[in-house]
Order: C-alpha cells, then structure tokens, then sequence
C-alpha cells in the first residue's frame, strides 16, 4: 500500500531562491531540510507494516471463522446425533415404563396367587388336621369296636360252649332242630306236638340279619306271634332267646 503524503505548504523543500526586497537591501532565503524523504520512507513502511498487520489479521479471522464454522457443523451434527439418541431413549424409556408396568401387574397378579394359594392351603391343612382328628377319633372307635367285638366272640365261644349242651338237651327235650334257612335266618321245626302225628313238622323261620328280629315264615300260624316277637326284641338275651323257642312250641300246640 502507498501512501501519497501532501506536505504542509511550509514544509515543502525550497527549490528556488526567494528575493526579499527592503529599502535598497536585497537578502536572499536559506534552503530548509525539514527530512521529507526520510519522513516517507518511513512512513512507507509504516504502511507496509500496517498491511502486514491487516492481513494477518485478516487471515487469523478468515482461520477463526473456518474453525467456529468447522467447529458449528460439528456441534450441529453432534446436536443431530444427540437428538436422535434422545429419540432412541425416549422409544427405549417407553418400552421400559410399559414393560415395567407390566412386570408390577405381573408381580401383584402373583402376589394375589400366592396370598390365595397361601389362604387355600391354610384351610386346607386346617381341614386335613379336622380329618386327620376324625380319622383318630374313627380308628380309635373301630378299635374299640373291634376289641369290643373279639370280647364279644370271645364271650360268645364260651357261652356257645356252655350252651350247646343245654341246647342239644333243650332240643331233644322240645322235639326241634335247628337248620340254617339261608343268609342270617335260622329254620326252626318242631315235631312230638300232634298226638295224632307225632312226626308232624311245625315250622318257623327267625331272621335275625337286622335289628329287629322278624319271623318271614310261619307255618301252621299262630296268632299271637308278634307279642312274641316284641318280647323277644326287647332285650335279644339268651333267657328271652329260649324262652321264645318255648312259647312258638306252645303256640304250635295251641293251633290244635
């Protein structure tokens, strides 16, 4: 860059002489160096120092923008990125709150199975020790029935023992013999009863398979055999057992 410097009119290197005239003097002006040549040349490079110093300013900001611009579009494609990863995340947290949703529903739908499980086995065990006390309670009684009921066939063995003499004495002195008449019945027949026929059968059939002892056949009839049979329902002992066998005997012999 060039400088063109217009000196001050007073400062101007003289080139001619000037004449003063005063009265009948003539004087002639000295020639000034006032350092003109030298003031432009440094004043040129002043300037070319200026022009230096502009265009490396000029290059430093040309740099400074190159970079801020580099530097823009890098910010500009990392803010890109970062907004589609928050997309990404946001997709992701969407997923994860419904799937953790899901999980608690899951997780209170079992907690409320395992509550009912935990209920239903309580009462079942609850009712498994009721029956498990009832089963005691029926094994101890069959027990007790079963030992009752050996007692009882035990009595039994040694009452039949002591009865079957008396009752082979008590058939052939009542002229009767005992036969099974199928399931739980026993078949009574009486014969020595008709004077005319002392081989004549008169026949009863006992059942004793219930509780109440009953008589399905009955021949000849005789009229008063349900007083019999109520008597001999009344207490089932061997006294009454006899003693009906006498009076059927006796009511057999009636029928005459």
């Amino acid at each position: 860059m060039t400088m063109d410097v217009d000196m001050p009119l007073a400062f101007r290197e003289p080139t001619i002489s000037a004449t003063f005239t005063s009265g009948s003097m003539a004087y002639s002006l000295p020639t000034m160096d006032f350092g003109a040549q030298d003031l432009k040349q440094r004043m040129e490079a002043l300037s070319i120092k200026f022009d230096e110093y502009i265009k490396l300013g000029r290059e430093t900001i040309t740099q400074r923008r190159e970079n801020w611009l580099k530097a823009l579009a890098e910010n500009k494609e990392r803010q890109t990125k970062m907004e589609r990863d928050l997309e990404l995340y946001k997709a992701e947290e969407q997923v994860l709150t419904t799937t953790i949703a899901k999980e608690k529903q899951e997780i209170y739908d079992a907690e409320n199975t395992i509550k009912q499980f935990t209920s239903h086995s309580k009462m079942m065990q609850e009712k498994i020790n009721e029956l498990q006390k009832q089963a005691d309670s029926l094994r101890r009684e069959v027990n007790n029935k079963r030992q009752a009921k050996i007692d009882s066939a035990k009595a039994s063995e040694r009452q039949k023992s002591k009865n079957e003499p008396e009752l082979r004495a008590f058939q052939t002195w009542l002229s009767f013999k005992i036969e099974g008449g199928g399931s739980d019945k026993l078949a009574f027949t009486f014969t020595h009863i008709d004077p005319n026929d002392w081989n004549r059968e008169f026949t009863f059939v006992l059942d004793v398979g219930q509780r109440i002892y009953q008589v399905p056949k009955c021949q000849p009839m005789v009229s008063n055999l349900a007083q019999l049979l109520n008597e001999l329902n009344e207490k089932r002992e061997y006294s009454d057992f006899i003693n009906f066998i006498k009076y059927m005997r006796k009511a057999f012999k009636e029928t005459l």
